[in-house]
């Protein structure tokens, strides 16, 4: 049996690190009509870029370029005034910038910057380039001598001369870290990183523990770097921070950052913590099921527990009937009666939707991320 997609953040690779920037001012003989990116840091870089086309807001990616090589990625007249650009090679930091957009780990050309997971793309952060007024080409240069931080000046299309590399022994400055209980509450926690998004708001990026939404607001309070490095966790692993709350709700608490760190999981603890939370049926609003990160599985009707069953993944489903498919399934088996077992094929995952397979049956069981009222 093959899905039609398999969408898990468990199997999602991991995003590639960002490396240190900057740019190189385009001279004369360089300023043709075209977009140009060349690769003067030590490794190699797999370059994506994102703009306006046509009206609508554009990703493509990926050109390879080794040390020393330059490659046009834009092979007309720029037209815009404002480009965005992602440059990584795995094990190099560098601060991401704070717009997004859509990739995927092979050849891509996506239109459209929304719903990137939802449409089985990743969301990545990109840089801002910000072009003079009647720029028709620019060469944008990437070099891990100095940060490009977000106090660059405005690219120029006249020659500039190419800023001298800081010595490689300069350490990098570190942010001002507040002192614990400086905006409120001292706390520590685990929780799952559920992304970071504007979507209904403020930008602001969430850890989810207990039934409880840890929201970290980006207003300053919080260092912009540390907001930086927020955005390019990797989405339902587990991560241990620290901060101040400074305010809370039914099942919300703002809060700020001071460090975090990374908690070890399996595959199946990764998969799991996708699951974790309450789902509303899409045909039947009155079912609701719940997940928790201890592999356990919850149902309620119109308020009122259903049952409950332990959850596990496998190739290969224990009940006979469902023929192997060589995919993860989601095997549940009955709390009450654990030789009652129900499986399910993963079409579709995000934070907000979930799409599955009841088997052997073959029909689909679509739910919506619900949050159940206290």
């Amino acid at each position: 049996m093959n899905f039609s997609r398999i969408f898990a953040a468990a199997t999602l690779p991991v995003l590639l690190l960002l490396t240190s920037l900057t740019v190189t001012i385009a001279t004369s003989n360089q300023a043709h009509a075209k977009l140009e990116v060349c690769n003067e840091t030590d490794l190699r870089r797999d370059v994506a870029i994102g703009y306006k086309k046509d009206g609508e807001w554009t990703s493509e990616g990926w050109w390879i370029l080794e040390v020393g090589e330059c490659k046009p990625v834009i092979n007309e007249e720029l037209k815009s005034t404002f480009y965005y650009y992602r440059a990584v090679n795995k094990g190099k930091e560098f601060d991401p910038g704070k717009y997004s957009f859509c990739t995927q780990t092979e050849v891509f050309t996506i239109v459209g910057d929304e719903n990137c997971e939802s449409r089985g793309f990743d969301k990545s952060f990109f840089r801002e380039l910000k072009l003079a007024k009647g720029t028709l080409g620019f060469r944008l240069t990437l070099n891990n001598e100095n940060v490009y931080d977000e106090g660059r000046p405005t690219a120029k299309v006249e020659p500039a001369p190419k800023p001298a590399p800081e010595p490689k022994t300069q350490p990098k400055p570190q942010p001002v870290i507040a002192a614990p209980g400086t905006h409120g509450e001292p706390f520590t926690i685990t929780g799952i990183f559920r992304g970071c998004n504007s979507n209904s708001g403020p930008y602001l990026c969430e850890f989810e523990t207990d039934g409880w939404l840890y929201a970290v607001i980006d207003d300053g309070r919080t260092p912009k770097s540390l907001m930086n490095e927020l955005a390019n966790l990797e989405l339902n692993n587990n991560y241990q921070i620290e901060g101040d709350i400074v305010s809370f709700g039914d099942i919300t608490a703002e809060v700020t950052v001071r460090r975090y760190s990374e908690v070890a999981l399996s595959a199946d603890q990764k998969l799991m913590n996708s699951l974790v939370g309450d789902w509303r049926s899409i045909d039947d609003p009155k079912s609701v099921m719940r997940f928790t990160s201890d592999f356990r599985k919850w149902d309620e009707y119109d308020g009122d527990f259903e049952g409950e069953g332990e959850v596990s993944f496998t190739k290969e489903c224990d009940d006979a009937s469902v023929l192997v498919s060589g995919e993860t399934l989601i095997q549940i088996n009955d709390a009450n009666s654990p030789e009652d077992i129900y499986c399910y094929g993963i079409i579709d995952i995000s934070n907000d939707s979930l799409v599955l397979m009841f088997l052997p049956r073959g029909n689909f069981l679509e739910y919506e991320r619900y949050t159940v009222p206290n």
